[in-house]
């Protein structure tokens, strides 16, 4: 009888202990299947559990940014106006636009070598040349131009008179300004705007080529001023000349007179001489 309360006894503190030893790792004890023996008449005293005391939570360290490093905001990619819907426009450089309203209307007067640049608004739909025609209608006029979604230019060495139109297309009304600048020469470039809220745009030019004038530099200018001198000064040494020849002239003609003055009193003193010697000897 006491054998079987001892071993229920075991059975409850090993009952108690397991949880405490499931929460620490350490594995229970096992219990024996055959009852430890006690002295008869000795009472086994009740183990007291252990105090189950929770492990404590770690809290992660927050991992230090090392120096502080900012990162700039990125700049948001530049936006084109979505693709226009492609319209029915000339592309033919044979016949001009008919029944249109220009937007702009250009007559520019350039020396060679010309070039016209115009800038707008980014589209997909542009046309041009439309309708290139030269005033002499010869195709030995030689002329380029560059087309792009945001410019176009127009350059030539050839002189004629060029007419032309260019089209801008865009999906909705755009308010923009197209930038038009001409280059004549040597000159400086002129630049014009024209502010323009429409979504088809029409662009006129008539661009008259000629040859550029020459002026005499300063070196050529000074060249023939000495030149100018030079002439001056010979025309007055040959009428100089002129004089003393006719001085000269003079001068022996003087001289001739006079000589013949001197024979001629001579002469009479001499006749005069021997007249009075006879009107004497009588």
């Amino acid at each position: 009888m006491k054998r079987a309360i001892v071993f229920l006894l075991l059975v409850l503190a090993v009952s108690l202990v397991a949880p405490v030893f499931a929460q620490t790792g350490t594995p229970p004890p096992t219990p024996s299947s055959t009852p430890t023996a006690t002295p008869t008449g000795t009472p086994t005293p009740t183990p007291t559990p252990p105090t189950n005391t929770p492990l404590p939570t770690q809290i992660p360290t927050p991992i230090p940014t090392p120096y502080n490093v900012t990162y700039p905001t990125p700049t948001p990619r530049t936006t084109f106006p979505p693709a226009a819907t492609p319209t029915p426009q000339p592309t033919n450089t044979s016949a001009s636009l008919v029944g249109v309203t220009y937007d702009v209307q250009t007559q520019l007067n350039l020396y060679a070598t010309a070039k016209v640049t115009i800038s707008y608004v980014y589209t997909a739909n542009f046309t041009g040349p439309v309708g290139m025609t030269t005033a002499s209608n010869s195709t030995l006029s030689i002329w380029h131009l560059d087309a792009s979604p945001e410019s176009m230019q127009f350059y030539t060495s050839d002189l004629d008179t060029y007419t032309f139109d260019i089209v801008l297309s865009y999906s909705q009304t755009i308010d923009q300004t197209v930038i038009i600048t001409s280059w004549s020469g040597d000159l400086q470039p002129n630049t014009m705007r024209y502010h323009i809220d429409n979504d088809v745009v029409y662009l006129h030019f008539v661009v008259s080529v000629s040859k550029e004038p020459t002026y005499p530099s300063t070196e050529d200018v000074a060249n023939e001023s000495v030149n100018l001198m030079r002439g001056d000064l010979q025309t007055y040494y040959t009428q100089i000349d002129t004089l003393t020849n006719e001085l000269t002239m003079n001068t022996w003609e003087m001289w001739a007179v006079w000589a013949g003055t001197v024979v001629t009193v001579i002469i009479s003193l001499i006749v005069s001489l021997v007249t009075l010697r006879k009107l004497q000897s009588w």
